[in-house]
């Protein structure tokens, strides 16, 4: 003979089931979502650095070499990269696997899912 459930248990299993439901879609998401959800953060930090950079280039009327020129005193720790094109375009992109990363164009401000040549 079973016990009957009482309401308060079934209201745990319920809620049990709903947050268990939502971990594995956050998960799922996390690792097969769109890009700008997936790489929020380093999206996050390359958006920063594109910030220093115009702040430079408003400052002193042209584009930085390097990341140092910025301010930044280490920006191998930052694990993003940063490619001056012309007088007028730069580059700040990371990896995100094996031969491809996001690249963020200063021309379109907008971060693409693809590698990005400097035109020629």
């Amino acid at each position: 003979m079973s016990v009957p459930m009482t309401g308060n248990k079934k209201r745990f299993i319920f809620v049990s089931c709903l947050l268990a439901i939502g971990l594995c879609g956050y998960a799922y998401f996390s690792v097969f979502g769109p890009d700008e959800f997936v790489w929020r953060d380093r999206i996050r930090e390359g958006e920063e650095l594109a910030t220093r950079v115009e702040t430079f280039r408003q400052e002193h009327h042209r584009l930085p070499e390097s990341l140092e020129e910025t301010g930044l005193r280490n920006p191998d720790s930052l694990r993003l990269y940063y490619s001056k094109c012309n007088d007028s375009q730069y580059f700040i992109w990371f990896g995100t696997s094996l031969g491809e990363s996001m690249t963020y164009n200063s021309v379109t401000r907008k971060w693409e899912p693809y590698n990005h040549p400097c035109p020629k």
